[in-house]
């Protein structure tokens, strides 16, 4: 397992079902395994997809994305 950083940091997420992008709290993250993003106020965990290289969740029967590159420090 990586290492798991439990820093608050922010990543852009985009909805793939309707393509709104919005800034999320990262609460957790492991490089390449998981994050577990806050985005107005409720929690959605990511898990990495090797194969197109980007953590990939649902939740609100929706579909959330996210890059690591997009990852930033407040």
């Amino acid at each position: 397992m990586g290492q798991v950083s439990t820093r608050h940091q922010k990543v852009t997420v985009t909805c793939t079902d309707n393509g709104n992008v919005a800034e999320a709290i990262i609460e957790k993250y492991a490089q390449r395994e998981y994050m577990t993003v806050v985005m107005a106020s409720q929690r959605i965990q990511l898990k990495y997809d090797a194969v197109n290289h980007l953590y990939v969740g649902g939740a609100f029967g929706m579909e959330f994305t996210a890059l690591s590159k997009d990852i930033y420090n407040e």
